[in-house]
């Protein structure tokens, strides 16, 4: 090259880094009701594993990311009981019952009432 203010030559020099790839690998758990559900603009109906690239905010270069993802199915359970009709009313669950009859409830998994 030739200086512009000298007219003599130069010498230059580039340095170049080079930023690695950043991967990374999360792995979750989630109800089955939960489901589908969006990550990183990948969409997950089922149980399983997605990879996506994405741009380092620390790098600005590509980063892969992986999701690997468990489903926990829904938990059912029936509860068969007999009172006599003088303990009537009967509290289960939060739910108060002046006659015989069947009830469903949902519970959260603490046992509280949904």
């Amino acid at each position: 090259m030739t200086s512009l203010v000298t007219g003599c030559d130069s010498i230059v020099t580039l340095n170049v880094s080079e930023n690695p790839t950043l991967t990374s690998t999360t792995d979750t758990t989630v109800c089955d009701t939960e489901l589908p559900f969006d990550w990183n603009g990948l969409t997950f109906t089922a149980a399983g594993s997605q990879t996506t690239t994405l741009t380092s905010l620390v790098t600005g270069c590509d980063s892969i990311v992986t999701l690997n993802v468990s489903e926990n199915p829904t938990l059912t359970s029936t509860t068969d009981t007999t009172v006599c009709d003088t303990e009537l009313p009967f509290d289960w669950n939060g739910l108060t019952f002046t006659a015989a009859r069947k009830s469903d409830d949902d519970l959260d998994k603490f046992g509280n009432r949904l």
